[in-house]
């Protein structure tokens, strides 16, 4: 059964009060930025020209892609369907009958040397066979290890040997402006490159089915078939994985971060799935109308608005019509912004609540539990 919160009156709030934790220190997901490059001097000896950086360099650009191109592989899938009423009616008598056979394209990423290959969960979702096909011609078959649809993300492995090595992964900080460099396999066309800039970061996007938080955009050329591929920098280090278009219009392409990609691809390594943290607790923020019907004076927190059976937030005896107005001492000013931290916690990470119920208030601790 779920414990009961430990309920006490409104009378004591000033006194809770005076002990509540200053500050938060979220885990976080990104790396911070390195230091200062090291940048070549103007002020050198006499006749000597300053050595020009990759960005000033006419042949940066090729460079870059020569520097990551050969971790770029070709993802091609072919998926077999079958026709269901074929047992009853027999062989279509137009278009015969048997399995009909379907191909797709997509690009992947080389994470390590022993074959380990990053892409789009949608490159390779409901393959039945997958071939990879390398840059120095060689095509070998791989296998799926692992895939998330909410992250769109997955792991193919390949076994090969004298694979190249892998570019290196950048989780420095992005701005507008600076350019971007896409590598991938558009429509089958191989080891495309196309140039563009970074046109905005920390991009929130619904496309289709799926939700991203924490898109790179570009104007970089995207096409059919570059998704699964690498975003670099002009330095030729990998920023983000190719992903998403608006379709309809020009220059808007998408990328995943790849310090988020990368530990997810790490997850599915280890695990053969993510894990994620979850609380089955559903929430929405307090407006004045629900914060008049519940009687608050205030209009602030985070409406309860279910719970599901035995999960974590059950058992920390939450309830429907709750509202949670601190999370680990800090005021939780709308349901949104409390389930993204909720979101960023670990398995197992314990949080405090500040909840009242009626007219009264209490603390409940929450642990974080896995999602099923």
């Amino acid at each position: 059964m779920n414990r009961p919160i430990e309920i006490r009156p409104l009378t004591v709030l000033a006194l809770v009060a005076a002990f509540v934790l200053g500050g938060l220190v979220l885990p976080g997901r990104r790396q911070a930025a390195p230091g200062p490059s090291e940048l070549a001097s103007a002020a050198v000896v006499a006749p000597t020209a300053a050595r020009a950086t990759p960005a000033t360099r006419s042949d940066a650009v090729a460079d870059a892609a020569e520097k990551a191109g050969p971790a770029v592989v070709r993802i091609v899938t072919v998926t077999e369907e079958h026709d269901p009423w074929e047992s009853f009616f027999g062989p279509d008598p137009f278009f015969g009958g048997g399995t009909r056979r379907h191909t797709g394209t997509g690009s992947g990423l080389l994470l390590t040397r022993d074959g380990y290959i990053l892409t789009n969960e949608h490159v390779i979702a409901g393959a039945d066979a997958i071939s990879v096909s390398l840059a120095d011609g060689r095509k070998v078959e791989g296998r799926v290890v692992g895939s998330d649809p909410p992250s769109d993300l997955a792991v193919v492995k390949i076994n090969a040997k004298d694979l190249p090595v892998p570019p290196r992964l950048s989780t420095a900080k992005l701005r507008p402006g600076q350019w971007a460099i896409a590598i991938g396999n558009p429509y089958g066309l191989e080891h495309t490159v196309t140039l563009g800039v970074i046109s905005a970061t920390n991009r929130p996007m619904q496309i289709q089915d799926r939700t991203y938080d924490n898109l790179i955009q570009t104007d970089c050329a995207i096409n059919p078939g570059n998704s699964g591929g690498p975003l670099l920098d002009i330095n030729g280090d990998v920023i983000g994985i190719n992903t998403a278009i608006l379709a309809n219009a020009q220059g808007l392409g998408f990328a995943i971060p790849i310090g988020f990609a990368k530990s997810v691809a790490d997850e599915i390594i280890r695990y053969g799935k993510v894990k994620r943290p979850w609380t089955g607790l559903y929430v929405r923020t307090l407006t004045p109308e629900l914060a008049a019907r519940l009687g608050m004076r205030r209009v602030r927190g985070a409406l309860v608005v279910f719970v599901v059976p035995n999960s974590p937030a059950w058992q920390a005896g939450l309830q429907r019509g709750d509202v949670i107005l601190e999370l680990d001492g800090q005021p939780v000013s709308n349901g949104d912004t409390l389930m993204l931290d909720l979101k960023k916690r670990r398995i197992g990470d314990r949080v405090e609540l500040l909840v009242q119920r009626g007219g009264q208030q209490g603390r409940t601790e929450l642990e974080i539990g896995e999602a099923p």
